[in-house]
């Protein structure tokens, strides 16, 4: 993304978020809440392990044909340990080999993925920023005309993809509800409470091939109306709003679960292997949602729980009729100790 583009987009962005909240800085971040419901640990040392998996993907559907082109990186599985203290949190992941051995059947994938999730008393404030290069069709049976008979899926080493974005979510219910206590480890929901949700979300995704994207034995053949695309740049700001819920039961388990969606407006502006400067480009809709959900076990010394983080992002495309459906999210579990300092 260009200075300009990022330049824009940010003020854009920062306008929303300071017209949502009408508040100042001091008072969003004041840890202020209900001992009744919630119970902090921000004193005590939270140290943890864990094993995670971060992935992305990339859908190219065709809506009148009922049609969906998937790509897929070959995602690892990261093994780690961290800890946290008065909301500070440091983790180190490590990919290990004798569990990530399947190069040959999904390719080779190179990327940095970058994801932080600030789970304030009365915001949450979400960054991502990923680059992924070698990508594989993880549905050739649906999509390809005689797919290969093989138990490795069509490979793309050569396709990239650049994704960035943040959101902001005001928790209305702040002083009963607590979105650390499912995923951070640092806090325990005492009681059940649920709270609404609101704010703004922007994103930009950009993606390439040495040659088209859209394979050549694709079926219906005029899939994307026989453009040949090669590479697209889009950016999108939304407004979402939703609701979350953290249920306890027998004392300490806990189920967590929120949706937060909404529409939004941009561009999108593709390039294809005959016109390479110009390119095709229009306004466009969007709609972007995040589901969050955790399980697990949580008294006032051990943590143990499993959690999971979904943000789909669709918008339109210059071609008519079809659309990208861009997708983050990061499966994890965790067993924390407190120790008192």
């Amino acid at each position: 993304m260009n200075n300009s583009i990022a330049s824009v987009l940010t003020i854009v962005f920062l306008c929303l978020l300071t017209s949502s909240f009408g508040q100042n800085i001091a008072d969003l971040f004041a840890d202020d809440h209900d001992t009744n419901y919630i119970e902090s640990y921000k004193h005590q040392l939270t140290t943890r392990l864990y094993s995670s998996r971060k992935y992305t993907g990339l859908k190219i559907r065709n809506i009148e044909k009922d049609a969906t082109l998937n790509y897929n990186p070959n995602d690892r599985i990261i093994l780690g340990f961290g800890a946290t203290y008065n909301a500070f949190t440091l983790n180190i992941g490590i990919n290990f080999p004798f569990v990530n051995h399947d190069d040959e059947k999904y390719g080779k994938t190179d990327y940095l993925d970058l994801q932080s999730h600030l789970l304030f008393r009365k915001i949450t404030i979400e960054f991502y920023y990923s680059t992924y290069k070698g990508y594989y069709i993880s549905n050739p049976d649906e999509i390809l005309i005689d797919p290969e008979d093989s138990d490795n899926y069509p490979q793309r080493r050569d396709m990239l993809t650049s994704d960035l974005g943040a959101t902001v979510y005001y928790i209305f219910n702040h002083r009963k509800f607590s979105y650390r206590a499912a995923f951070n480890q640092d806090e325990r929901q005492k009681k059940s409470a649920g709270s609404f949700l609101a704010g703004p979300a922007i994103f930009t995704t950009y993606f390439q091939g040495d040659s088209s994207i859209i394979p050549y034995n694709i079926k219906p053949p005029d899939f994307f109306e026989n453009v040949q695309l090669k590479r697209s740049r889009y950016a999108n700001v939304c407004v979402s709003a939703g609701y979350a819920y953290n249920l306890v039961f027998f004392r300490n388990f806990f189920m967590m679960a929120s949706l937060i969606a909404g529409p939004g407006m941009g561009w999108a502006k593709i390039y294809t292997e005959e016109d390479d400067i110009e390119g095709l480009k229009n306004f466009a809709l969007a709609l972007t949602y995040t589901f969050r959900a955790g399980v697990g076990y949580n008294n006032k010394r051990m943590y143990f729980g499993l959690g999971y983080v979904n943000t789909n992002a669709s918008t339109q495309t210059p071609v008519q009729n079809t659309n990208y459906i861009f997708k983050r999210g990061n499966i994890r579990i965790n067993i924390a100790y407190r120790l008192p300092l």
